[in-house]
């Protein structure tokens, strides 16, 4: 089976590449974006992702944005979403209805469980 393949969405390099280190070391794929703008150029490059981590506060296309652009895809409506923030509101959560919410500040276990579990659910059953 390959490795899941994750999208970080996220305007911070050092945290872009934290982040992707730690889940390669996990055996994830990983892959980067500074923005939803570039995120989505991406995906519609072909590089689709199975999970996507995203930041919410990011100049240019924020992640509300993102979300909003990437869902109205009928293609892309199944790619599961972990919101990477350090806003924990419920109004967050139901705004933008995201599989999965991962607030900051996290250890690498969590990381990489969250990443796990959406993927798991958002497979196709076999």
């Amino acid at each position: 089976m390959p490795s899941p393949r994750v999208l970080i969405v996220d305007d911070s390099q050092e945290l872009r590449s934290a982040l992707s280190d730690t889940l390669r070391a996990s055996g994830f794929e990983a892959s980067t974006a500074s923005d939803g703008a570039e995120a989505l150029r991406t995906i519609e490059d072909g590089a689709r992702p199975d999970v996507i981590l995203l930041d919410l506060l990011m100049p240019g296309m924020d992640g509300a944005q993102f979300l909003e652009q990437l869902r109205a895809s009928p293609k892309n409506r199944d790619i599961a979403i972990v919101v990477v923030t350090g806003v924990a509101s419920a109004h967050v959560r139901k705004l933008l209805q995201a599989d999965a919410f991962l607030f900051k500040p996290f250890t690498p276990d969590e990381l990489t469980s969250v990443v796990r579990r959406v993927h798991e659910r958002s497979r196709p059953p076999r």
